[in-house]
C-alpha cells in the first residue's frame, strides 16, 4: 500500500528500476532471492512477487526504498484503525 501511496504522490514510479541487494534477500518466502544482489527488476514487479509469493525479497526492497519517502502519517497502515508499530 505504501508503494501505490508514494507513486500516487509522485515519490517513485511503478516502472521504476531496482537493483536487488544482498541485505534485501530473504529465502523464506518467495523466489526473487534467487535472482541474487544485483539482478534488476521493477517496483512493480517486485510487488506482484509480493501479492503472488508473499516474497520477503520483494517486500524488503520495497519497504527500503518507498518508507523514507513518506512522512509517518503517510505510511498505509497509519490510516487503519488497528495497533501496530513501524519499526526500522
Amino acid at each position: 500500500m505504501n508503494l501505490h501511496k508514494a507513486a500516487e504522490l509522485g515519490k517513485v514510479r511503478l516502472d521504476q528500476k531496482v537493483t536487488l541487494k544482498q541485505e534485501w534477500l530473504d529465502n523464506q518466502f518467495g523466489t526473487v532471492y534467487q535472482r541474487g544482489a544485483g539482478a534488476q527488476t521493477t517496483l512493480e514487479k517486485l510487488a506482484g512477487h509480493v501479492l503472488r509469493e508473499s516474497d520477503n525479497t520483494s517486500a524488503n526492497a520495497i519497504n527500503a526504498i518507498v518508507n523514507p519517502l513518506l512522512a509517518l502519517e503517510q505510511h498505509a497502515l497509519n490510516k487503519l484503525d488497528v495497533r501496530h508499530t513501524i519499526t526500522d
